[in-house]
């Protein structure tokens, strides 16, 4: 057991952190599920976690700068080689699922993260340690996910963290989990909050952390 997130362990700086919170509430006696802003009052499912994650691993070929990218530098002006990618290795990005009461989840969500990604070990969840209760559990893998305009194809690989919280804490207490219990350690240089459920276009997540770049006063919530 270790107190120390992976990408820390390995020494990899972090340019990207992007976050997906699940949390749960009730309303009117129906438990719901949702991120930041609900979509209708129904429960989120493995299947839009999954395009929510194959939508940004589809966005990794253009943020990083392959061998052929850097090659087309060469022959292509600076501006165009610029609008190629935003020059971030798969390794300076983290992917962090954070969800708000492990008995509040989907079951087709623990079914995804555990024979889909590889995630999740159901034998390893503990409710006491050391004599403690146990407030969070966290996985981290790194994952190849199939590209999604071809299946035979894979995207960059990506540092992955499942971190379950064991009660419902709140959209709040996720955010402070967030920032001021991963962001402290892995510091990255930018956090980026995506709804689950939401499918960021191939582009989007260059367009963003290049307009980030470009100015520091860009932000948003």
């Amino acid at each position: 057991m270790t107190t120390q997130l992976r990408a820390v362990a390995l020494q990899r700086r972090v340019r990207l952190f992007i976050s997906i919170t699940i949390y749960s509430v009730r309303c009117n006696s129906v438990s719901i599920s949702g991120l930041i802003s609900f979509i209708e009052l129904m429960q989120e499912t493995g299947e839009q976690l999954k395009q929510t994650l194959d939508g940004i691993a589809d966005n990794m070929n253009n943020l990083s700068v392959s061998v052929n990218s850097k090659a087309r530098c060469h022959r292509l002006s600076k501006a165009r080689c610029h609008q190629q990618d935003a020059g971030v290795d798969p390794s300076e990005v983290v992917v962090c699922m954070i969800f708000d009461g492990i008995e509040k989840m989907h079951h087709s969500m623990v079914d995804y993260l555990q024979h889909e990604l590889l995630l999740l070990d159901p034998a390893v969840l503990k409710t006491k340690h050391m004599g403690l209760s146990v407030t969070m559990q966290l996985f981290e893998r790194t994952v190849e996910m199939r590209q999604v305009r071809s299946r035979r194809q894979y995207s960059p690989p990506i540092q992955m963290m499942a971190a379950i919280k064991m009660r419902n804490g709140g959209k709040l207490n996720s955010h402070a989990w967030i920032m001021q219990g991963f962001c402290r350690q892995l510091n990255p240089k930018y956090l980026v909050l995506i709804d689950v459920g939401t499918i960021p276009k191939r582009k989007a997540l260059l367009h963003l952390y290049r307009c980030m770049e470009e100015d520091p006063n860009v932000g948003g919530w």
